[in-house]
């Protein structure tokens, strides 16, 4: 057929087919391929798609479609995903067609319509990608339309082929596949056109459809209802007066009891004015001033983020440790706890400064000059002689949880901060809680057995080492940790975790890899510090304590006293 018929205009002759025979013109009212191609769209320039092929694909969804109406029409209504290519674009009576190629539904009209059936016959072949794009909006706006309709996919073949052959097969179960993503209620694969059998086929997802939502239903009704709400509330209520006064008054005796009349909005707490909110790994942590101006660190624990009453003794431990029972130049200091109605509030001197691990992100090489790191690390090693020295366990040290506290002469001091995970260790006192994250966890805590909370301090000391002198992420380039390893170990189980461990342990364990692990960022080589890596990043048996390690520690009215000094401005304990 010529490009000039099939725009419309008369022939001046039949044309001729490759055989030399005349080719017969329509028959009046019959609509040619082309024709029906530019009713879809006037002025349409028909595209590389619109072949023969996708025409006569067209062509077995609609035909599908009005078989479909023909047979089960009082019940069913049938669409398409295309619009529709002949009457003018105006589909026949009981068939959904979208008015663009984009799937779009003159939901108006379709509402009149729909009110009386019970099913949707979606007809397609996802032999053409902008078919199955337009699927994807058609269902989307039918569900939208009336959600308690059955809409089921019919899954259509193009004849002439074996699709169930061999060769054919994988991608028929691939389609099939894509049509059970578009979220109809049933697909049917290749369904029989016979009337009777098609019948048949439609009633029986109809049927499956209703016992699907009756089953619904009844799991629905057997569900416990909810308590009154003012059931509700009395049990919040005493749940409130266990957590925040009974348990406090008999086993916190510190505690102090709760303000009813504190007054707390996003920038007051009592007697501070709250600012900015501070950098903090768990919970909130607020830059505030006290009624003298002096600046200070505000951890804020809100009362409805608490349920257990071991999550009020961490924050009430924390406290404790902090208040004084470890005071020492490179531990933070905790000056008084409140509470209101609403939140928990620890005030802490307040360190500028910067974490660790942002800290090394601003220096060249993500790493310390080595006399710097050996510096930092005996300072925080001290540290944690001073907690083990009285039975403290951190179980949480890491990059994250060290700030690098600016002295007015430009130099930084490390400050451990975040005492919510630790606890009282005597010797041979073994824990299962797992605490903190990697790289800084402990092998034997990360796969959940039994571990001795000290020696677990002194692996993470002995990670925090490499990262400073090594770099930041020297301990995942050395032992291959990917991201993944890092942000979802919490979710792994068991096995993956024991697996895990297993790599950390056996890497450390070959000799020489404490050197390979120090120098795989930068090249860093000192003997020093390979010997403390050699020595902290070994089996929990054959660890060093930090006692080894830490710098000549003040006695405890010197470190006492120091701490006092450091932030003149800093809010007395109450």
């Amino acid at each position: 057929m010529s490009e000039r018929e099939s725009l419309g205009a008369a022939p001046t002759e039949l044309p001729i087919d490759p055989m030399g025979a005349p080719v017969e013109a329509p028959a009046e009212g019959v609509i040619t391929q082309a024709a029906a191609t530019l009713q879809l769209q006037e002025s349409h320039t028909v595209s590389p798609a619109e072949t023969e092929e996708y025409l006569a694909d067209r062509e077995l969804n609609e035909s599908f479609a009005k078989l479909v109406v023909e047979t089960y029409g009082e019940e069913v209504m049938a669409a398409v995903c295309l619009p529709w290519t002949g009457g003018n674009g105006n589909a026949p009576a009981g068939i959904i067609s979208p008015t663009s190629k984009e799937g779009a539904l003159n939901i108006g009209q379709i509402g009149e319509n729909l009110t009386a059936k019970s099913v949707i016959i979606l007809c397609c072949t996802f032999d053409y990608p902008e078919e199955e794009n337009a699927a994807l909006k058609v269902v989307q706006q039918l569900k939208q339309l009336d959600g308690n309709k059955c809409i089921v996919a019919a899954h259509l073949l193009a004849p002439g082929q074996n699709h169930y052959a061999r060769e054919n097969y994988d991608h028929l179960m691939q389609v099939h596949q894509r049509f059970n993503r578009l979220g109809t209620n049933d697909v049917l694969l290749d369904p029989d056109w016979q009337p009777a059998r098609l019948k048949l086929r439609i009633k029986m997802a109809i049927h499956s459809f209703k016992l699907n939502q009756e089953r619904l239903q009844s799991m629905l009704s057997e569900e416990p209802q909810p308590p009154p709400r003012e059931e509700i509330q009395a049990l919040e209520a005493a749940q409130r007066q266990l957590l925040w006064q009974d348990i406090p008054r008999e086993l916190m005796p510190h505690f102090k009891g709760v303000k009813e009349d504190l007054e707390e909005s996003d920038h007051t707490a009592g007697d501070y004015t709250l600012g900015a909110t501070l950098e903090s790994r768990f919970g909130i942590l607020r830059e505030g001033t006290d009624k003298k101006n002096r600046k200070v660190a505000i951890k804020i624990n809100r009362k409805q983020d608490v349920f257990t009453p071991v999550e009020v003794e961490g924050i009430y431990r924390e406290f404790r440790f902090l208040a004084g029972f470890v005071r020492h130049p490179n531990l933070v200091q905790a000056l008084e706890c409140f509470h209101g109605p609403q939140n928990v509030y620890t005030v802490m001197e307040f360190l500028p400064g910067k974490n660790l691990s942002k800290h090394l992100s601003d220096l060249p090489g993500f790493r310390m000059n080595e006399d710097d790191a050996i510096a930092c690390f005996s300072q925080v090693a001290s540290a944690m002689r001073h907690c083990h020295g009285k039975d403290v366990t951190h179980r949480s040290l890491c990059l994250e949880h060290i700030v690098m506290r600016r002295t007015a002469d430009g130099k930084h001091v490390p400050k451990i901060v975040d005492f919510r995970c630790a606890m009282i260790a005597k010797a041979g006192f073994t824990s299962v809680a797992v605490c903190g994250c990697l790289p800084c966890m402990p092998p034997e805590m990360l796969c959940e057995g039994p571990y001795q909370p000290k020696p677990a301090d002194c692996w993470s000391l002995g990670v925090v080492l490499l990262e400073i002198a090594g770099g930041k992420g020297s301990f995942c380039q050395a032992v291959q940790l990917d991201e993944n390893d890092l942000s979802d170990f919490h979710t792994r189980d068991l096995a993956s975790k024991r697996l895990l461990s297993d790599r950390i342990t056996n890497f450390f364990a070959v000799p020489g890899n404490h050197t390979v692990a120090l120098a795989c960022m930068g090249g860093v080589q000192n003997p020093a510090i390979q010997e403390i890596l050699e020595n902290l990043l070994q089996p929990h048996d054959r660890r060093s304590s930090v006692d080894r390690f830490a710098a000549d520690e003040a006695t405890e009215d010197e470190a006492a006293q120091a701490a006092t000094n450091e932030d003149t401005q800093a809010a007395p304990a109450a």
